[in-house]
């Protein structure tokens, strides 16, 4: 700084000598080299400053509480979280490294297999006409959007039992995209896993069904119309537990052989004037269902059940009616938990007329009551001496008012 003084001059117009250019020129070149060598340092030190900041995360993460979690403990953790919050494990894999290396070694977790067939071929014309249609997504853990993501759910599965669910447009098209017969392909080679099957729209027309008996399904849903996997399903399913059926006709599982292994049965019988009254089939299936423990029915338009042809379900122990026009069309004398409801969709249009019994209902066990119909005098009827919880919904005085008048 001092040489730059000397060569200032006191002339604002003094014009620099050759040799005082050359000082400065001098000068310049020495401070840029400095300036260079200041930020070659600073450089440095933000490294060095770096590598202690990664230095302090990677300790403070040793000594994190999460790390104190053993492998048990965190295969506990996840399968909660897979299973009762429906959770994703495609995102606990992509966590941490530890995580990662505990999913991967639990093949339970990826057995939820949720397939997603949708064949349609958008066009300029079907993206206006059925946009939700071409993407609905399939609710729940572990969505199969591709084949190389099913492909690695199954084999991280490895031999564990797996949760099929298959949902696709209930009318499919004449022609259907490659990746959907490869992926239902895939699904099929292991039915001797399946261990539950959902279904939603239709499968019929898809190629690559097969006749591998189903020896280890315990759960099947129907969501469908579809009657393409039910021969197989009644005719190989001898260890189905439970069962729902929202669609078909009753007269279609007439020839299965579970309905005495059963313990769990969720019906609802559609408004449908192609299917023929269910009131007798429904009372022939139950008289096999030995061993069925929970009913959900909803059954608008059952018909009076005489007293000679009462069904006795000895071991039922929880029963849901919605929607039926008897308060218990069944002899039911170890029933625990009993709920009455107008029905289960919302908002309710119509409702069955719900009788009041002329001779009192003894139920000896009965803890549990929900009632959600407009006829509250039904409930004189019940004596129900262990009745420990009696629960009126809201919904009564909304749909009749003048019934809770009286």
């Amino acid at each position: 700084m001092s040489q730059l003084l000397l060569l200032s001059p006191k002339d604002p117009f003094h014009q620099p000598t050759p040799e005082e250019r050359h000082k400065i020129l001098s000068q310049i070149a020495r401070n840029a080299h400095s300036i260079r060598a200041i930020d070659d340092e600073i450089q440095k030190l933000m490294r060095q400053r770096r590598e202690l900041e990664n230095q302090t995360a990677l300790c403070t993460s040793v000594l994190a509480p999460v790390r104190r979690l053993s492998f048990d403990v965190l295969a506990s953790i996840f399968h909660q979280y897979v299973y009762s919050y429906e959770g994703d494990p495609w995102i606990v894999a992509h966590v941490a490294r530890s995580w990662r290396i505990s999913a991967l070694a639990l093949p339970t977790l990826w057995s939820g297999i949720h397939v997603q067939l949708d064949p349609a071929v958008l066009t300029a014309a079907t993206a206006t006409t059925a946009p939700t249609q071409t993407h609905r997504r399939v609710e729940g853990r572990e969505y199969c959007s591709n084949d190389h993501r099913l492909d690695l759910a199954l084999r991280r599965s490895s031999t564990a039992p797996i949760d099929v669910k298959i949902a696709s447009p209930a009318i499919l098209p004449q022609v259907v995209r490659a990746h959907v017969t490869k992926m239902l392909h895939m699904v099929l080679q292991h039915m001797h896993r399946w261990r539950s099957l959902e279904v939603e729209g239709s499968i019929s027309r898809l190629p690559g069904l097969n006749m591998d008996p189903l020896r280890k399904l315990e759960s099947l849903t129907l969501h469908t119309r579809d009657t393409s996997l039910l021969s197989l399903v009644n005719q190989t399913a001898h260890r189905l537990t439970s069962f729902t059926n929202t669609k078909l006709g009753l007269e279609n599982f007439e020839s299965a052989v579970w309905w005495s292994t059963l313990r769990s049965l969720d019906l609802t019988i559609p408004f449908d004037m192609s299917i023929p009254p269910q009131t007798a089939t429904l009372l022939s299936l139950l008289g096999r269902a030995e061993s069925l423990e929970e009913l959900s029915l909803d059954y608008h338009q059952m018909q009076p059940v005489p007293m000679s042809e009462t069904v006795t379900l000895t071991k039922l122990k929880r029963l849901e009616l919605y929607d039926i026009p008897h308060v218990l069309p069944f002899h039911c004398p170890n029933l625990v938990h009993f709920h009455v409801s107008v029905g289960k969709s919302r908002p309710v249009i119509t409702t069955a007329p719900l009788r009041t019994p002329t001779t009192p209902i003894h139920l000896p066990h009965l803890t549990h009551l929900i009632f959600e119909h407009p006829n509250i005098a039904v409930l004189s009827s019940l004596v129900a001496p262990s009745l420990v919880e009696l629960v009126i919904s809201p919904q009564v005085r909304i749909i009749a008012p003048q019934y809770n008048d009286k």
